[in-house]
């Protein structure tokens, strides 16, 4: 386009000095007023630099716009990965939220079969029996605490000291809701444990009373039992725990001349 623009203007530039030549020549008297030719090539000069600034920014101008698309493009590739980005971080929200829900359900599924099943008792390697006192300290859990025990080789089940007994139903089963002490503050502990059956005991007047069965974790020594614990208020004795022979029957022996023989063992872990 700049070509055809320079090429017609040349040509009219060419039409006018040849009306000026023959103009001039009628004019003998002036011979050197003009110099048609010095006039022509600086025309022509003037032209041709005219002509190299127009195409110049012309593509000044077309390096722009191409710049100016190319960086149109990359922001707007910018802002579509910033959005793929923002989607990737929203799905591993969800799945962090789904993780942490399937811990917790699995967390309760655990405690729920823990509640229902006895457990095999954990000897830490050893075969042989554990020597028990008349008195030994337990653990149990919950609610994770350490009391004093009376071991009774002639009572078939172990029982804990209840206080406050509250039977309600939950998810269509029978728990029961009741409070130990805290030997060390004399606070009330509550619990809450799923009534396994009832068992009538026979109290010191002749009359027999309703009590509640629950499965209790213990350890005593290296022993780590999950077993049925009858719930009766205890208050009058000096142990808050009375272990039976559902406990110590095939791991333990006992000798009554001896007192706090054994202490609970934890592993590394715990």
């Amino acid at each position: 386009m700049l070509q055809k623009l320079y090429d017609n203007f040349m040509k009219t530039i060419a039409v006018f000095f040849n009306r000026s030549n023959t103009a001039m020549m009628k004019f003998t008297f002036i011979p050197n007023l003009f110099n048609t030719d010095r006039l022509m090539r600086r025309l022509k000069l003037l032209t041709l630099i005219t002509a190299i600034a127009l195409f110049s920014s012309g593509c000044a101008m077309s390096q722009f716009k191409q710049r100016e698309a190319v960086l149109n493009q990359q922001q707007q590739q910018l802002g579509e990965q910033q959005q793929l980005l923002q989607k990737e971080n929203s799905r591993l929200t969800a799945l962090k939220a789904a993780l942490s829900q399937e811990k917790m359900r699995l967390s309760v599924l655990k405690k729920s079969l823990n509640s229902v099943t006895d457990e095999p008792p954990s000897q830490a390697g050893s075969n042989s029996h554990v020597i028990v006192g008349e008195l030994e300290y337990v653990y149990i859990s919950p609610p994770n605490i350490l009391l004093s025990a009376r071991i009774d080789t002639g009572a078939k089940t172990s029982s804990l000291n209840a206080l406050d007994l509250t039977e309600f139903e939950r998810d269509g089963k029978l728990h029961v809701r009741f409070y130990i002490i805290n030997p060390d503050t004399n606070e009330k502990i509550e619990v809450i444990r799923r009534v396994i059956r009832h068992v009538k005991i026979k109290e010191h007047q002749g009359e027999s009373k309703s009590r509640p069965v629950v499965r209790m974790r213990i350890r005593l020594g290296n022993m780590d039992q999950r077993v049925r614990m009858t719930l009766t208020d205890r208050s009058e004795f000096k142990n808050q725990v009375l272990i039976g022979r559902n406990f110590l029957r095939d791991f333990a022996n006992v000798d009554v001349s001896k007192k706090f023989v054994s202490k609970p063992v934890f592993d590394s872990q715990e």
